[in-house]
């Protein structure tokens, strides 16, 4: 009678272990192949343009197409401020590190300063948006005397959704005098 007993359980774990597979299979297939398949078929659905014609539209001149070129380059672009050369009375004190976000960026800016020799951080704003400035900054860190390169480095978000956009950097060199 024992060993039926124990046949039995060894047929229901296997039982359960053939469930558990399926059912992990269906999902993987649900969640992962499933949506990937839907989204080729629906490129494929959608067919070309029959009167499409490679080109700009016949009429347009020179400076409207220069114009529309560079509003889409603006658009894109990430133009940032920051004083290369920012000097702290002593590590403990505010410098003059200077960050700008320009006027007429589409992106508001968070500005995390890096030392090249360690990567420490030593400093991160909060965001900035487009239009103003931080002129003096208290750093992180204790800074001793003495010159520290690094890089300053602005992350860019999209100002309605909040996504980070990209980055761009400026060199710095801190002086801390004393």
């Amino acid at each position: 009678m024992a060993g039926e007993q124990k046949k039995k359980k060894k047929g229901l774990i296997a039982l359960v272990i053939i469930l558990i597979a399926v059912v992990a299979g269906l999902l993987g297939y649900i969640f992962l192949v499933k949506p990937q398949a839907d989204e080729q078929a629906a490129r494929e659905a959608i067919a070309a343009e029959k009167n499409a014609e490679m080109g700009i539209i016949p009429g347009m001149s020179e400076e409207d197409i220069e114009a529309r070129l560079n509003e889409k380059v603006a658009e894109g672009m990430l133009n940032v401020a920051c004083n290369p050369n920012p000097v702290f009375p002593d590590g403990k004190s505010e410098g003059n590190l200077r960050i700008e976000n320009i006027p007429g960026n589409q992106y508001a800016v968070t500005v995390s300063v890096t030392l090249d020799e360690t990567g420490e951080e030593v400093y991160r704003s909060g965001l900035i948006e487009p239009g103003y400035f931080v002129e003096n900054v208290r750093l992180d860190a204790d800074l001793g005397k003495g010159e520290y390169p690094g890089l300053a480095l602005f992350t860019a978000y999209d100002r309605e959704t909040g996504a980070e956009a990209g980055t761009a950097g400026v060199r710095v060199n801190i002086l801390v005098q004393g």
